[in-house]
């Protein structure tokens, strides 16, 4: 997640969604997975959407008064409220190198900084009982920890970390270049061995996923919730997969 990705149209379906499934009773947490690398693509861009206001006009104008005013970063979004008052926040940078690790003890020197990254967010979310993780891009497929690439993904291991000790996590998962339903049914696969995990898909300009684990303390809550939301007016762009 970026500074640069703020209020564009992803923005206003995601926080709907997190809006949703917390309710008034689930403690919020948001791992920001802030990358801090260079950005060279056009991601963020798509700020106008009139056409879905009646989704939710409260959430729509508050995000369209921070593009007018110019707020387009993640420290807006946790001081503006967009999500619930009580939300907990992680925005630390992740790790990347600077050099590629072609040594083991590089190689592992950088996998520790991660695994240090994870442990400082499960600390500062230890209250939280719904985690969203938010990487730029999703589930890593073959990025390894000690990659540059690595600050664009969350990896499965660090997924069940938050699973293991009872927070449900909603995870963000931009689409590859397949077939929706080919990415969702491998990905399911591999997240559904922590736990149930429910697919939704967000469609405005480019299809994004969110990835649902509940736990059994949450499982019915959360599926009320969600079926609710698709059937309201967030469902004629909310797909279930």
């Amino acid at each position: 997640m970026r500074d640069s990705y703020v209020a564009d149209v992803g923005d206003f379906g995601k926080y709907a969604l997190l809006n949703a499934l917390a309710g008034d009773d689930l403690r919020l947490g948001v791992v920001w997975c802030r990358n801090s690398e260079p950005d060279a693509t056009q991601d963020g861009r798509f700020t106008e959407y009139p056409e879905l206001r009646a989704c939710d006009p409260d959430l729509y104008d508050r995000l369209a008064q921070m593009l007018k005013a110019d707020q387009r970063s993640l420290a807006h979004v946790e001081n503006n409220h967009l999500l619930p008052s009580n939300t907990l926040f992680y925005g630390t940078a992740m790790p990347a190198p600077k050099t590629p690790c072609f040594s083991a003890a590089a190689r592992e020197a950088q996998t520790r900084l991660r695994s240090e990254w994870l442990n400082d967010g499960l600390k500062k979310l230890v209250g939280a009982e719904l985690v969203f993780l938010d990487p730029d891009n999703g589930m890593a497929a073959r990025a390894k920890k000690h990659w540059r690439s690595s600050v664009k993904y969350v990896f499965a291991d660090e997924v069940a970390e938050w699973l293991k000790r009872g927070q449900s996590v909603v995870l963000y998962q931009h689409q590859q270049h397949r077939k929706l339903v080919e990415q969702v049914a491998e990905q399911q696969k591999i997240l559904a061995a922590e736990t149930a995990c429910h697919a939704v898909s967000f469609h405005r300009r480019t299809a994004r996923i969110y990835y649902i684990l509940p736990t059994e303390d949450h499982k019915s809550r959360i599926a009320e919730r969600l079926t609710l939301f698709l059937a309201g007016e967030w469902g004629k762009h909310f797909r279930a997969c």
